[in-house]
């Protein structure tokens, strides 16, 4: 979270390595500081959309492409249709 709140100050005009000291010279503030700036864990993980990064999306559409690839017989990925369909339908993916 320490990062995510530098990343929001370097956001606003500030130098990310002045945003950085700025945020560990008061990291016993860091909770008042993820709220000034609007951090939120989802926001973090939402940023993190590259392929292969585990933004919600890129992790449901890996999921998708693995469901796809055991279901038609390609199974070079080690891991088994039910195990991957259990954790798409707790997550509110495939039923």
């Amino acid at each position: 979270m320490a990062t995510a709140v530098a990343d929001a100050i370097a956001a606003k005009g500030i130098p990310f390595r002045e945003a950085h000291e700025q945020v560990s010279r008061n990291l016993a503030s860091l909770d008042a500081m993820v709220k000034e700036h609007g951090v939120t864990l989802e926001s973090v993980v939402s940023k993190k959309n590259a392929i292969g990064g585990t933004s919600p999306d890129r992790v449901r559409q890996q999921a998708e492409t693995l469901l796809a690839d055991l279901q038609s017989g390609d199974d070079d990925t080690g891991a088994d249709a039910e195990s991957l369909d259990a954790v798409g339908t707790a997550e509110g993916g495939h039923e």
